[in-house]
């Protein structure tokens, strides 16, 4: 019995690491580094009006916010409604 005992102790604990690493990694938004090259290509499409969803004043940008972005910048421009050819 004490097998089983063990090895369902070490399920609750792993379930447990797995649960707190996902709250973790929910808490811990992912920045583009200011110092990174596309950082200044997100900024100068922002000055350019192409990302309008992001602040111009807002530094560091954050990954999911930049890729939201540039995805409804795509899909503007699918429709034929595009600032990225102005």
């Amino acid at each position: 019995m004490v097998p089983v005992r063990a090895r369902g102790g070490s399920a609750v604990i792993a379930a447990a690491l797995v649960a707190v690493s996902a709250i973790a990694r929910a808490q811990s938004p992912v920045y583009i580094p200011i110092d990174d090259p596309a950082s200044q290509l997100v900024d100068a499409l922002v000055a350019r009006g192409a990302l309008p969803s992001l602040g111009a004043l807002e530094r560091p940008h954050l990954a999911g916010a930049v890729r939201d972005a540039v995805d409804s910048a795509l899909a503007r421009a699918d429709r034929g409604a595009s600032p990225l050819t102005a």
